[in-house]
């Protein structure tokens, strides 16, 4: 039997936590093989999708919710604990026993460099929350699956160290080189 094909998909390529570092998690999980087959960009990953190429993608919902609301992609699980409005009843794969505690999300921040001023930090993350919560921008970003956070710099910079740890252990187990 052929391991299933699938990419990991990602606006970022491979090796990005949501897409390539989960389907290794789901490897290990479930204790499966499954031949990750690299495309550039999201773009590729819906081709790959819709052309058979390959059995399934891991990707975040703006890439394909088009092909979604069209019927064209039969979504099985969000791979993150919370549940995504555009998609409602849609199981987490961590309702699954042998994924419990599983919770991958696609997360966007906004950095500054390293010795930014503390008032221009905090400015920025006030104006960032202002925007945010505009209920024309949270109609538009829940229409793509988005949900914005909003936490506090100290917050992020520990979420940031938090994935980054996580991520590592992945890593090393998956055997998992930088190319």
């Amino acid at each position: 039997m052929r391991a299933p094909h699938f990419y990991p998909g990602s606006l970022l390529g491979t090796g990005t936590p949501s897409t390539r570092f989960a389907g290794e998690m789901i490897k290990s999980m479930a204790n499966v093989n499954m031949l990750n087959v690299p495309f550039k960009a999201s773009a590729g990953t819906v081709q790959g999708l819709l052309s058979k190429d390959v059995d399934f993608i891991l990707d975040g919902v703006p890439a394909g919710i088009s092909h979604i609301r069209s019927g064209k992609f039969r979504v099985l699980a969000s791979l993150s604990s919370y549940p995504i409005e555009t998609l409602p009843g849609l199981p987490a794969l961590a309702s699954e026993p042998e994924f419990a505690g599983f919770d991958v999300s696609v997360w966007l921040g906004l950095v500054a460099p390293a010795g930014t001023p503390p008032d221009i930090v905090n400015k920025v993350q006030q104006e960032t929350l202002r925007i945010l919560a505009l209920p024309d921008v949270k109609e538009k970003l829940a229409n793509i699956g988005l949900i914005p956070a909003g936490n506090t710099p100290a917050e992020f910079t520990s979420f940031i160290r938090a994935e980054a740890d996580r991520w590592a252990k992945v890593i090393k187990q998956a055997g998992i080189k930088p190319e």
